[in-house]
């Protein structure tokens, strides 16, 4: 956590922002502590209130009326650092250089988001050969755009170059082959239910099991329930869900951030959100995590969603994360847990 104010800092999600911005429950901030409330907010947030169309001047008048900081995650060449600064901005001089920064930026999946979307049943219209076959163009096209910007760079010799030429025709000439695999193996899988079903079977039962684990141990409960299933008996809890860089992590063998590490938990269906076949959904689960993990810098992290509480809780618990999961239920009633149960 980073320690630089005596206040308590609470980050919010987004569902509480657009709650208190409709209905001006500013009290809700006051019943969680003695102490001094500064709401939090990062890139996450701004994400979605850009999503938010015609509704955008109201979300940022009301993070600058309850005095929200900005908090900025630490990023060098795409990976966290680890580190992370609050920032006093004006949350309109934020946003726009939030939505500065990401334009001409394209949201670029690689066919991997779409795959995994249809593993939940998205995307119905669409076989996985036609999926991955889009990936592939994009991701291709955004390798030859790297390789022609090394051309020059003047830090890179003309052996260096040539190299990086020669790995890029490698590249260019495995993914296609490893894609089209790929997307045929899917498309003839023909068991009527999707994948995730068929993992949830095949595994630790998804949610009807997972949802009557009680804390605390959430993680260690479920790893136990899974671990049974694989005859590798090398392989821990911890390599099982990313946390050490020793099966899934980076080839420099890395620590992982604690952003990262909150991320990488991934319950296999331990309240899991519901419909995520649809677009929305599917896309909101995917910024629960990043919301949590930018949390682990503050003192609180406050939803309304029982689901995200949850599953933050059960990470918070496992990393040893001290910022404590409050469930803003619509009854108004504020309910704390701390993340270490």
């Amino acid at each position: 956590m980073i320690d630089n104010t005596t206040d308590a800092l609470i980050y919010l999600d987004h569902n509480v922002l657009d709650k208190i911005t409709k209905e001006q429950l500013d009290t809700i901030f006051k019943r969680l502590s003695p102490s001094k409330i500064t709401p939090v907010y990062s890139d996450e947030n701004l994400q979605e209130i850009a999503k938010a169309k015609g509704y955008e001047n109201k979300l940022l008048s009301r993070l600058k009326a309850i005095g929200a900081v900005y908090l900025r995650l630490e990023n060098v060449n795409s990976r966290y650092t680890g580190k992370a600064a609050f920032i006093d901005i004006d949350p309109f001089e934020a946003y726009s250089q939030y939505m500065g920064n990401k334009m001409g930026m394209p949201d670029l999946g690689y066919g991997l988001t779409d795959m995994l979307h249809k593993f939940y049943g998205g995307l119905s219209d669409k076989t996985y050969s036609e999926v991955l076959t889009l990936g592939i163009s994009e991701l291709l096209e955004e390798l030859d755009n790297s390789a022609a910007e090394l051309q020059y760079d003047e830090n890179l010799s003309r052996a260096h170059r040539i190299l990086a030429q020669e790995a890029v025709a490698q590249v260019r000439n495995v993914l296609p082959k490893m894609y089209e695999h790929m997307g045929k193996t899917l498309d003839g899988n023909t068991a009527k239910s999707t994948i995730i079903e068929q993992v949830d079977k095949s595994l630790a039962g998804g949610p009807k099991n997972l949802n009557n684990i009680k804390a605390p141990n959430v993680v260690r409960q479920i790893w136990d329930l899974l671990k049974t299933r694989f005859p590798d008996k090398a392989l821990t809890l911890d390599m099982f869900f990313g946390l050490t860089p020793d099966l899934y992590g980076p080839a420099d063998k890395r620590e992982l951030s604690l952003v990262e590490k909150v991320n990488a938990l991934n319950f296999l269906g331990y309240h899991r959100d519901a419909k995520m076949q649809d677009r929305n959904r599917f896309n909101a689960s995917f910024s629960d995590r990043t919301h949590a993990g930018c949390a682990v810098f503050c003192h609180y992290i406050m939803s309304m969603d029982k689901r995200l509480i949850m599953k933050t809780a059960a990470a918070y618990e496992r990393l040893d994360v001290f910022t404590k999961t409050v469930h803003l239920k619509l009854s108004r009633n504020v309910q704390g847990t701390k993340g270490r149960q």
